[in-house]
């Protein structure tokens, strides 16, 4: 079985001010999501894909502080995401690191926001997202999607 897999992340609308009142901060986030392309359930290996989220917060280098939370997405989990085609599940996760150890959520259970030691002090944050479909999974093709809410708290 082969299964077209698209994949997007979406955040949420945030308000970047050119020049925000002191003491007030706006941040805006610009999301390169995740495209696994074409699933093959009947391999043994995983498939793989690499997504980037980039954080710019006014005024520069506020970001420093701020705390950066993904949704559970259509599972309404963070151990098991789904992407859905119709009734149709696709089981995946989406990582903060490249060994795929350490979840990407909001820091309950076993899970981690995105880690807050990548912010810069000038110009966006740029996160690297490793996301994971897990093998041998027999699904019709189809297109296989999950939308996942980006927080940003400050």
């Amino acid at each position: 079985m082969r299964a077209l897999i698209a994949f997007a992340l979406l955040a949420t609308p945030a308000l970047a001010a050119a020049q925000p009142a002191p003491g007030n901060r706006s941040c805006s986030v610009r999301v390169h999501g995740l495209n696994f392309g074409v699933y093959d359930g009947l391999t043994a290996a995983p498939d793989l894909s690499l997504g980037r989220i980039e954080l710019r917060c006014l005024p520069l280098g506020s970001s420093a502080g701020a705390r950066v939370t993904l949704s559970t997405g259509n599972s309404g989990q963070y151990q098991d995401r789904v992407m859905t085609n119709g009734p149709h599940e696709l089981r995946y996760n989406l990582y903060a690191d490249p060994t795929r150890r350490r979840i990407l959520g909001d820091g309950t259970g076993s899970t981690i926001p995105l880690p807050p030691r990548l912010t810069r002090e000038f110009g966006p944050s740029v996160f690297r997202v490793f996301g994971i479909i897990h093998p041998r999974q027999l699904v019709p093709a189809g297109e296989y999607t999950d939308t996942i809410r980006i927080d940003v708290e400050f």
